[in-house]
């Protein structure tokens, strides 16, 4: 790789693979001086987020906003998805009024860009504030109405945050038409049917879904309704297998110490 920069050819991919080794041998400052040299081409938006993870670490969070805010200037057509990229690495590290308010002035330079109005939707749930979130959704579901990603995110929410069973019924029907093997919907219907009251019912969604996807929430999904059930053993299994996969979610810590008391 370090040929090919001296050759200075295919210099992206060689500066993102000498990262990834740097990285891996745990030497950042070497991982962020290659990653810096990634301007644009297919490395660069992963470049980007890289690049702001190592700076969110080192609590560098003035750096991360000049970093995003040049990369937008110098590639304004990806400037919604980098605004998207910023927001997303923000609120994995615990950002969330900071990831907000990237997406509210992203959203007003591209007030059309729908993944943009879909981050600001899920973020505005995380942040319990169901007005935004539906007034969004409400708006995506308008403009696509045949997206079953909107339909799920809408329908799960109004399952799992209201009494609105009946709304989440239709949007998740809708749903699980369009992408009827898509194991988040089906975890989204089991929990509508476990809302319900159909416990049994939603526990077989439910386990169709993990056993498809593996997926943390839905795993949590699948634990609870088994603790609940009266199946401990089965659910403690859940958790353990979880913890396997991701030994320090704090999520999953945290949904066993609610339950297993």
């Amino acid at each position: 790789f370090k040929k090919l920069l001296a050759l200075d050819s295919n210099t992206n991919e060689a500066n993102y693979y000498l990262a990834m080794i740097a990285k891996r041998l745990n030497n950042l400052t070497e991982t962020e001086n290659y990653l810096s040299q990634i301007h644009d081409g297919e490395r660069f938006l992963n470049a980007q987020a890289e690049l702001a993870q190592i700076r969110l670490k080192d609590q560098r969070h003035a750096q991360v906003k000049q970093q995003f805010n040049e990369a937008r200037q110098s590639n304004p057509d990806i400037a919604s998805t980098l605004y998207a990229v910023e927001a997303e690495i923000l609120r994995e590290n615990q950002r969330t009024e900071e990831a907000y308010t990237v997406l509210m002035d992203a959203i007003s330079k591209h007030p059309q860009d729908n993944m943009l109005l879909f981050s600001r939707a899920l973020l505005s749930e995380k942040r319990n504030d169901l007005i935004q979130f539906e007034a969004d959704m409400t708006e995506l579901v308008k403009r696509d109405p045949n997206n079953a990603s909107y339909l799920n995110a809408y329908g799960y929410t109004l399952a799992d945050r209201t009494n609105r069973l009946k709304e989440a019924e239709t949007l998740l029907q809708a749903a699980i038409k369009l992408k009827p093997n898509d194991p988040a919907i089906i975890d989204s219907v089991g929990w509508l049917l476990y809302k319900k009251g159909l416990t049994f019912e939603g526990l077989t969604y439910i386990k169709k879904a993990f056993a498809a996807s593996n997926d943390e929430e839905i795993g949590l999904h699948l634990a609870e309704i088994l603790w609940v059930s009266g199946y401990k053993n089965e659910a403690s299994a859940i958790w353990q297998l979880l913890l396997k996969q991701n030994p320090k979610s704090e999520t999953v810590l945290k949904h066993r110490a609610q339950w297993d008391k």
